[in-house]
């Protein structure tokens, strides 16, 4: 695999960039490469869509990180096809080389406890009318990181499966992507059914786990 086409998710990760809205940005648009072989072509109208931003504000943060040299537009920068978008490519030099500047927050995952978050979803088999009590854990080291999804229940949590943190980082477009169905697993009781989370829910989730990933310390205290 050649640098051009090598995963941009993880460099963008480790990488300095700010502001924050910025950052989230570039890790979307990162997973956007990554989702098609080591480039994409999008609209300005496409990427707010994706990042939830308005077409100025994603504007403002895509020509920011255009000017930072981390990432470059490798055709139709000035629309002159009408009929084609841009095309873009994160810079993976400048990416390694903001990766060298450590951050200064703690490690959260040296804690005992793993990073945990509760939420609501619905039973798969009754048409969403029982709300199940449910929660996700991030656990592992940098490179390695899965997302473990739990039943909370009085006689303790009912595994429902886990997966690496990527596909739960990934948009909903994104081949692999999580699509917010969990069964119960091997040795869960007979009455622990399928649940489904619904798409705002697994946003929330997404920007959770992306910040505690990130090690935000605030993203425990405040989700």
């Amino acid at each position: 695999m050649t640098s051009a086409n090598s995963p941009v998710l993880p460099l963008v990760r480790c990488a300095a960039i700010g502001p924050e809205s910025c950052r989230r940005t570039a890790l979307i648009l990162a997973e956007a490469q990554d989702s098609n072989g080591g480039k994409f072509d999008a609209s300005m109208a496409c990427i707010a869509a994706w990042t939830g931003l308005s077409k100025v504000q994603a504007r403002k943060h895509v020509h920011a990180l255009v000017r930072m040299d981390v990432l470059r537009v490798l055709a139709n920068a000035n629309g002159g096809d009408p009929l084609a978008w841009p095309v873009y490519q994160f810079n993976v030099l400048r990416l390694r080389a903001l990766g060298q500047h450590p951050g200064g927050t703690p490690d959260m995952f040296s804690a005992s406890a793993p990073p945990r978050r509760s939420f609501d979803a619905l039973n798969g088999t009754d048409g969403g009318k029982e709300i199940v009590a449910m929660a996700i854990e991030i656990l592992g080291r940098p490179g390695k990181r899965e997302v473990r999804f739990v039943r909370e229940a009085p006689q303790g949590d009912i595994a429902y499966g886990r997966t690496h943190l990527q596909a739960l980082l990934l948009p909903t477009f994104a081949k692999g992507a999580w699509t917010g169905w969990l069964n119960p697993q091997e040795g869960a009781p007979d009455w622990a059914d399928p649940v489904y989370t619904p798409s705002d829910t697994v946003e929330r989730l997404r920007q959770w786990a992306q910040s505690v990933a990130l090690g935000r310390v605030e993203s425990i205290e405040t989700a």
